[in-house]
């Protein structure tokens, strides 16, 4: 899916009872032309994760957090091809870190050990990255992730930062750096090869690099092939009993100037007053789906299950239900009648904007409102699922893959499966989905496991209590014993359940 086109499109949102136009983004210019911010470093101040208490997440002493992506600027300078950037891997580091986006918290991803280039160009060992990897604040790449980029320069300096300081630092753009990866083994073809621009950059307070301005240069500095080597193998390869195959690869190399552009121009750039637009629009929302369910739960609790029955025959008899019944009663009264009304509205009029806004803006807050966290964060797994190419077929009670054909369609369709959706069905869906996620587990296939704290080895300790990403490819480590595998049983609390809503009415007849 492409992020950066979802959330630059103009969405009109019908909010139940309430007529409310609803902008998720704007798309508005994504150059500068103010003259170079001359602070460095620049501290971020909490604005973006300033939430309502029900969705709000705060430090350990109560404080708002500050957000990196959102709370920092890249005050990008076309004259000297400056910009900002937030470090999150720093050289020399012995574990790799990404960025959480729904919380602003940075959290583990890798472990770096001794290893060998899964290409075999690179004769020498690899170990710790020769670069800091970090992020550029508010812009997002094609593929709808932050803007990623590589710094050389001043590697003790950044590797002895106090991680919990939010902070922006300057560089210079020196080139770009064309990055793909693939999902999935085999990567025969070459769709199965997704790309996107590593920005390269340096730090000219090193003094061994302040002069540097291209790529020519800066290989004259550093060991290339070295760096070429360590971006293809950083992020890990397909491991199995028999054989490691690549899973990422570079293509080519993109001058400063060009570099510059693209990311700016190609990616998505947030200004304030359309990030200050999404976040209430996604806050409403949240409010919206979180009344409605509240209002289904009602409704199921006063009748009994053969309305239920009645429903259900309805909907298979017509794909416009919805609209049908809207001169006889009101859309709430439809949309509420039972979990598989409510669950088609929500389909049909906000899961796309849902997807989006579960990504930046924190739809729950655990110590507030249990009951509203849990539903949210099982109703956004679905919608991850979904949008990850799975679909969940009611009449076969299972999570199946949902492969595109060469029309670039999926073949099932959804909305349409969805139809022949009874309420004990859906809920059978969420509560298989983690089953489905430990199944992706245990063969090494991209998935997500719900994180509370980041308190594995190596992690920041930060609080998330929300899904994160995981990668199923691993590091090829020489050392077998410091190869980190994905466990299943850490996909999910053990201790926490989907709350059904098909043994709700009084009579059950299924």
């Amino acid at each position: 899916m492409n992020y950066t086109r979802t959330i630059c499109q103009l969405r009109l949102v019908h909010f139940g009872k309430y007529s409310l136009n609803l902008v998720l983004l704007v798309l508005l210019s994504c150059s500068s032309t103010q003259a170079p911010e001359p602070l460095r470093p620049i501290d971020a101040l909490p604005q973006w994760m300033k939430l309502p208490a029900a969705n709000a997440l705060l430090d350990q002493d109560g404080n708002f957090i500050a957000h990196p992506f959102f709370d920092l600027a890249p005050f990008a300078h076309q004259e000297d091809l400056s910009l900002n950037f937030y470090p999150v891997t720093p050289a020399g580091s012995k574990f790799s870190y990404q960025l959480h986006l729904l919380s602003g918290q940075l959290i583990r991803h890798k472990r770096f050990c001794a290893l060998n280039d899964v290409w075999g160009k690179y004769t020498s060992t690899l170990d710790f990255p020769p670069y800091t990897t970090g992020i550029v604040p508010r812009v997002l790449d094609q593929s709808g992730l932050p803007q990623e980029i590589k710094v050389f320069g001043r590697p003790d300096f950044y590797l002895n930062l106090e991680r919990r300081d939010v902070a922006s630092y300057r560089v210079r753009i020196v080139g770009g750096i064309v990055h793909q990866s693939c999902k999935r083994h085999p990567c025969n073809g070459k769709n199965d090869w997704r790309g996107k621009l590593l920005l390269i950059g340096v730090d000219s307070l090193d003094s061994n690099l302040e002069q540097v301005k291209t790529l020519e240069e800066l290989k004259k500095k550093v060991d290339w092939k070295k760096v070429i080597a360590f971006m293809q193998n950083e992020n890990g390869r397909f491991v199995s009993e028999r054989e490691q195959v690549p899973g990422f690869r570079t293509l080519g190399e993109v001058g400063s100037t060009r570099a510059f552009a693209n990311a700016l121009s190609k990616g998505k750039v947030f200004d304030f007053d359309e990030m200050k637009t999404l976040r209430n629009a996604c806050l409403k929302l949240y409010d919206t789906v979180w009344e409605d369910a509240i209002a289904t739960r009602e409704s199921l609790s006063s009748q009994d299950g053969s309305k239920e029955l009645e429903d259900f025959k309805n909907r298979l008899e017509s794909t416009n239900f919805i609209t049908l019944e809207r001169t006889e009663t009101t859309r709430k009264d439809i949309v509420t009648r039972n979990f598989a009304s409510f669950f088609k509205d929500f389909s049909k009029n906000y899961m796309t904007q849902f997807h989006v806004c579960s990504r930046y803006v924190r739809p729950a807050n655990l110590q507030v409102d249990a009951d509203r966290h849990w539903f949210f964060v099982f109703m956004s797994l679905f919608v991850e699922m979904e949008k990850n190419g799975y679909i969940y077929l009611c009449k076969k009670r299972a999570w199946m893959e949902n492969p595109l054909r060469n029309t670039n369609e999926y073949t099932y369709d959804p909305d349409e499966e969805r139809r022949a959706c009874r309420d004990k069905d859906l809920d059978h869906a969420f509560s298989s989905a983690i089953l489905n996620l430990e199944g992706m587990a245990q063969f090494k296939l991209d998935h997500f496991k719900y994180l509370d704290y980041d308190s594995t080895y190596g992690g920041t300790h930060n609080k998330i209590n929300w899904w994160v990403p995981v990668s199923g490819k691993m590091m090829g480590c020489n050392s077998k014993a410091e190869d980190e595998a994905p466990n299943p049983q850490e996909i999910f609390p053990s201790n926490v359940e989907w709350n059904d809503f098909g043994n709700l009415a009084t009579k059950d007849t299924f």
